[in-house]
């Protein structure tokens, strides 16, 4: 009902192009990965075709499902350093408000500008699959209408909304290569039987994939046997975790433990 009347008022005092969803103006929320009882941030991206000198925005969450721990702000608004940002966390979601309080400092025209990052907890308890994460004009107290507003004028446009989804999957164990929910002294010797004397297959190369190269190779043996020995600040953490880089690389079976 919030939203029907901000829109009413909109059309009756401001030209129809600010009133509806601007396609020249987008916030968007991007999907992104994770694995339950782990953590993920979701960047927010706009996309502004006028200069902004602030904007509000809500978004929810399945509460069963993921915490929003806190949200982040994203280098263009660490840089810029607006007057005013106000972040209020909910069990189903939160709120942001930024207003740029001096003239001089906006937010500039651009495309994928990352503004902020949300800090999700995702429950252990999280089935596979999609959960999402929506823009929302009912949270909040009182709740207000996710807009952008433009510099100088400040007048509201109400933006292009995308919504996003947390993918929970299966994740890997990075450098378990033998696929028994531990990293140790078996996991390099196993990789090295594999790639020089035709030992049992692999059965995860994205585990296998020590460095994280997109490729499983003896450099892959060097990194484990670092991790193990060397206390290798590398790629491979020791936990659980969706692998962050995209190559042709899979695992047949789910191997965190």
């Amino acid at each position: 009902m919030r939203c029907f009347t901000a829109l009413l008022l909109c059309s009756l005092l401001l030209p129809a192009t600010l009133c509806a969803q601007d396609p020249d103006h987008v916030m968007e929320l991007v999907s992104t990965a994770a694995v339950a009882g782990g953590t993920v941030e979701v960047p927010i991206l706009f996309d502004n075709a006028l200069e902004l000198s602030g904007y509000y925005l809500a978004v929810a969450h399945e509460p069963a499902e993921l915490t929003a721990i806190e949200v982040l702000s994203g280098q263009i608004t660490i840089e810029l350093d607006p007057g005013f940002l106000v972040v209020m966390l909910y069990p189903d979601g939160f709120t942001l408000g930024v207003v740029y309080m001096t003239p001089w400092v906006y937010l500039p025209t651009g495309e994928d500008w990352e503004v902020h990052r949300i800090v999700y907890q995702v429950d252990s308890e999280t089935p596979l699959g999609p959960s999402p994460v929506n823009y929302s004009d009912d949270i909040g107290n009182p709740p207000l209408t996710v807009s952008m507003a433009i510099w100088l004028t400040g007048a509201n446009l109400f933006p292009t909304l995308v919504d996003g989804t947390v993918e929970v999957v299966d994740g890997m164990l990075r450098g378990d290569t033998n696929l028994d929910g531990a990293i140790d002294l078996a996991d390099p010797i196993f990789l090295a039987m594999w790639l020089f004397v035709q030992g049992d297959a692999v059965p995860c190369l994205d585990a296998a994939d020590g460095n994280d190269d997109g490729s499983v190779d003896v450099g892959d043996v060097v990194t484990i046997l670092a991790y193990l020995f060397q206390s290798s600040d590398g790629v491979i953490s020791g936990s659980c975790e969706v692998d962050p880089t995209l190559d042709t690389l899979d695992c047949t079976v789910p191997n965190c433990p």
